[in-house]
């Protein structure tokens, strides 16, 4: 007892908080990492790692959108092999039925969507030549090629290089060191890889990733953030078409007192929850409640110059990656494609040929296909762009004239013993316009001098 007693009488030294106005938090919620809306939109550091580009790629449809169509517009109409040889058809087919077993257009388009979204991919050639995958790929033993398989950078975890300093592959990669997340790691030798670089870096910023490219997400992070929050942004202002006012009597003196932002908050929210069920709101004869409609106009050219700004950045015009059409009187957005398509080109040209190069000489060494490709041959890409119908029979009119105009042109001199028939017959050979039966040539020789 007499200790509570002797307790009793000592003074508290409790002291009392310390209240700053709190006007910004009951209102706002500034501060507050759930609700505070300036948190959305602040920008972050410019390295984009892979984890998070595979999320941008998975959940994000825009994103996913500037990695696939490049990708898949590189393999969209295929390639045809051309030779000098009489049986280029013949070859061509073959070539293009062993593709479709392996399905290379998609192999393709699957590295390519790799090689930009992480800075580099890898396909492995499974070919059976009686060597391990750590080994050089033995052409002379070669009888066929198994499957593709396609592995981005996150799976390539290591490599060795050419050490050998007077060899033409000096520090380049020897073998790939590759984690299959769920399969026996294992090494492979860079004969059995076709490999896809990323974007264009400096050569320090290369070495530093270890011979990769750039990411496409390094680039255009930032546009691509600003376009997702106006989108959010301005899907928070159609929430708000109409801001309600609510005077409060004596606001300020109830936010100095301890737990007054809690409760001008919950009075806050009982307004709202009261005119969204009944349409009607009870409040103080001080208090006021007003209500203000807000204008939504300028949003729409705002949001229209963010997909301008990724469009140039990713060179993918609106038409095809936002679906929408051309804008602007007459406009047709030809001139849009066309630089659109010679990107594509570039694709094709800079890391597409080149392997599909290597893969078409390792199926022409395979005993079990019977390929018999020529000394010279070439890739050749279809065209990207798809002529109507109209424009197809203009261009077909064309070339009919022509062929018209030159072979009037060679009659002409034919008849005026400019050129005998063999020489016209030589000149059409060259020009490559016409396939020419050249043992008709002694025939015809024979024919002319009589």
């Amino acid at each position: 007892m007499e200790w509570i007693h002797i307790m009793s009488v000592i003074p508290s030294r409790r002291k009392e908080r310390m209240r700053q106005d709190g006007y910004l938090n009951a209102m706002f919620g500034q501060g507050y990492r759930f609700t505070d809306p300036f948190a959305h939109y602040r920008q972050g550091v410019d390295f984009v790692s892979d984890q998070q580009c595979t999320h941008l790629y998975t959940y994000n449809g825009i994103a996913k959108a500037i990695i696939d169509i490049p990708a898949d517009e590189s393999m969209r109409n295929g390639f045809e092999v051309e030779t000098e040889s009489m049986e280029e058809d013949a070859i061509n087919k073959q070539v293009q039925s062993l593709c479709e077993d392996l399905d290379v257009q998609y192999k393709f388009s699957e590295a390519l969507a790799w090689a930009d979204l992480y800075g580099g991919s890898i396909i492995v050639v499974m070919a059976d030549d009686g060597r391990m995958l750590d080994e050089p790929l033995n052409y002379d033993g070669l009888r066929r090629i198994e499957k593709l398989k396609v592995f981005d950078k996150t799976n390539v975890v290591g490599s060795k290089q050419y050490q050998d300093a007077s060899a033409p592959q000096y520090m380049d990669v020897e073998q790939y060191y590759i984690n299959t997340f769920g399969e026996n790691p294992m090494w492979v030798h860079e004969s059995r890889v076709l490999r896809f670089d990323g974007g264009r870096l400096p050569l320090y910023q290369r070495n530093l990733r270890l011979g990769w490219g750039a990411k496409r997400f390094e680039s255009i992070k930032d546009e691509l953030e600003r376009y997702c929050n106006g989108q959010e942004m301005s899907l928070q202002a159609l929430t708000r078409l109409s801001q309600d006012v609510v005077k409060l009597d004596g606001l300020t003196n109830i936010l100095a007192t301890e737990g007054g932002d809690v409760a001008v908050q919950k009075r806050m929210q009982m307004i709202d929850m009261v005119r969204s069920m009944m349409n009607s709101i009870a409040i103080d004869g001080a208090d006021e409640y007003d209500r203000k409609g807000l204008s939504l106009s300028g949003i729409k050219e705002l949001l229209e110059q963010f997909e301008i700004a990724i469009c140039s950045c990713t060179g993918i015009p609106a038409t095809k990656l936002f679906g929408r059409s051309p804008q602007g009187m007459n406009a047709t957005g030809k001139a849009d494609l066309e630089n659109y398509y010679n990107m594509v080109e570039g694709i094709q040209k800079n890391k597409v040929r080149p392997n599909l190069v290597r893969l078409v000489e390792m199926l022409g060494a395979c005993r079990d296909y019977k390929l018999n490709l020529p000394e010279t041959w070439h890739i050749e890409f279809e065209p990207l762009w798809s002529l109507s119908k109209s424009e197809k029979a203009d261009i077909d009119k064309v070339k009919a004239d022509a062929q018209r105009t030159k072979a009037d042109a060679i009659n002409t001199l034919i008849n005026a013993q400019v050129l005998d028939v063999t020489e016209a017959r030589n000149t059409l050979a060259e020009e490559k316009d016409y396939i020419m039966d050249r043992s008709l040539d002694a025939i015809l020789q024979r024919s002319g001098n009589e």
